[in-house]
């Protein structure tokens, strides 16, 4: 019987994965034909990125997506896409079904992972089977994952905190062996085809461990130079063939510090725009926590602080010798500790700006500008202490008791905010958007045109532009009807002067269909080529369809205003 429960342990993560994920998302996700849910405006350009990706031909690196964006565009990375799955399921797209999509088996594999990692943590502390499972549940119902599902959130890549968990697992197994620079680079190359976020987080602990190693002579100064060189040379590799040196400016973003680290976000269960995520502990009054601010702990976890700051004060030399050994942790906790509250320092509603920190932080901030995510390592930490000195200090069924009240606590107290995505994410499956462009024009225009271009705005600035990217998707165009995280800045203005001059000209590429915006409407009508080109307005969208009244088959449309 005790052979039979050592084999099968294993499954118990697996389970507690598979349970939160049915919690808290559902099955219905799962259906690869489903892609309603994907109808959001972040989660649209996911979608829409894997669309043109798929459908567009192999490249080198294989990570460009030239279809999405026209000229501005880059690659699968800046569409947040998730460049492995694309990459692995583009490889087989002829067996592939129309529609499909992956995020939501995506989004099971993060669960399940969250669990298999935080269980591999809890076994750093405890062998006890309760205090494993209870810690594990407690480590993996994370506020700060689900959060990124929120509807008007729903930055899929940015589920996979597991990676973080990972990342601090191999960071505290001081029972590392030789297949250390494997697991490293292993696990930095995943994050890197991710999320850049996720990738800088666990570049950050992979050096923490690495200088750890070398300090405590655990490894010598050639394994550090050649694992050092191996995992860059290896992440520098995959940022290449994903696609992320595809712009050549544009990399950095505004912003920086508008999105820093709240200091009571740790006990802020939210804002009523987003829902609270806690029914007894309110919206902190006069706080203006922003969507990537929420790094709220859950009344589970916050409940374990009295009963752990008592076991600090039992057993304050064993906390001050684990310091001592994880030194070059701590310092790292303490730097993405003072990032990501940036130089914009908030404390609830009070706000004051450091401004001799700006200059420093401004490079690194602009490729990072949501400096709040950089506190998750942070958040975890702080979890897995407030675990370990739980069961530091009680005796495992007692510990294990603590352990899954709070669970429970988190669980239940915690349902009016995850509530709301089940709701949505379980809402009756939909293979097709319920896109506004229905009249019979579109599908003649469809299969006429080889581009579908917006002028003269570029990248998601148009009213309704997922469903003008959806429109181009399901007719195979390229389009520059984007929404794209990061874009060349230099081609940008290029395209603009283009797009002015062809205004100008009325010279309107055959092969393209235009959507014009109201404030060039009126030029565009001063130039356009009457006895050729078509202008009307469809479905509210006003269109130039160029040599349109030269084409035979096409209907006329003439008559339409």
């Amino acid at each position: 019987m005790v052979y039979f429960k050592k084999q099968f342990l294993f499954l118990i993560p697996l389970v507690i994965g598979l349970a939160q994920f049915l919690l808290v998302v559902g099955p219905r996700v799962l259906d690869p034909s489903n892609i309603g849910w994907l109808e959001m405006v972040d989660t649209s350009t996911y979608y829409l990125g894997w669309e043109f990706f798929r459908n567009s031909p192999w490249t080198f690196p294989i990570g460009l997506s030239p279809s999405y964006g026209l000229e501005i565009s880059n690659s699968i990375v800046y569409s947040d896409s998730n460049p492995l799955l694309a990459i692995i399921f583009k490889s087989v797209r002829d067996i592939l079904p129309h529609p499909f999509q992956y995020f939501g088996i995506w989004l099971l594999a993060c669960f399940v992972l969250q669990a298999w990692f935080g269980w591999r943590l809890m076994k750093l502390l405890s062998n006890n089977l309760w205090i494993c499972a209870f810690g594990t549940g407690l480590l993996s119902f994370s506020l700060p994952m689900l959060w990124r599902l929120h509807q008007n959130i729903q930055h899929l890549n940015l589920v996979a905190h597991f990676l973080i968990l990972a990342a601090l697992y191999l960071t505290l197994n001081k029972n590392q062996n030789h297949r250390r620079i494997l697991h490293w680079a292993f696990l930095i190359g995943f994050s890197a085809l991710i999320h850049s976020y996720i990738a800088a987080m666990v570049m950050l602990l992979w050096l923490v461990n690495l200088l750890q190693s070398r300090s405590a002579e655990q490894i010598t100064s050639k394994q550090f130079i050649v694992e050092y060189f191996s995992v860059i040379g290896t992440l520098i590799f995959l940022f290449w063939q994903a696609g992320y040196f595809s712009i050549a400016t544009g990399h950095g973003a505004g912003g920086f510090g508008n999105d820093g680290f709240n200091l009571v976000s740790l006990i802020d269960s939210g804002k009523s725009d987003y829902g609270l995520w806690s029914h007894l502990l309110g919206d902190l009054p006069g706080d203006e926590l922003g969507h990537e601010r929420f790094n709220f702990l859950g009344l589970g976890i916050i409940l374990l602080i009295p009963l752990s700051l008592y076991s600090l004060i039992k057993n304050y030399p064993y906390l001050m010798e684990k310091i001592k050994k994880n030194i070059f942790l701590v310092i790292m906790l303490v730097l993405l500790t003072l990032f990501s509250i940036s130089h914009q320092v908030g404390i609830g509603s009070i706000q004051f700006k450091l401004d001799l920190l700006e200059p420093i932080l401004r490079g690194v901030g602009g490729l990072f500008r949501a400096s709040a995510r950089m506190f998750w390592p942070v958040f975890y930490v702080i979890v897995f202490v407030l675990i370990a000195l739980i069961v530091k200090q009680f005796k495992p069924r007692y510990a294990a008791l603590i352990l899954g009240l709070a669970l429970a606590i988190q669980i239940i107290d915690t349902s009016s905010g995850w509530m709301a995505i089940r709701s949505r994410l379980m809402a009756e499956p939909q293979s097709t958007w319920n896109t506004p462009m229905v009249d019979p024009f579109w599908q003649i225009a469809g299969k006429h045109y080889q581009k579908l271009r917006v002028s003269p705005s570029l990248l998601a600035t148009e009213p309704d532009w997922n469903y003008l990217g959806y429109f181009a998707a399901t007719y195979g165009l390229q389009t520059n009807a984007a929404y794209l995280a990061r874009i060349d800045v230099s081609a940008q203005e290029m395209i603009f002067l283009k797009h002015a001059e062809v205004m100008r000209t009325g010279n309107y590429d055959k092969d393209t269909l235009y959507i014009i915006d109201d404030v060039v409407l009126t030029e565009v009508r001063k130039n356009i080529n009457v006895n050729e080109d078509l202008l009307i307005q469809v479905n509210g969208f006003n269109v130039l369809a160029p040599a349109w009244k030269k084409c035979a088959e096409c209907l006329d449309f003439s008559n339409k205003k």
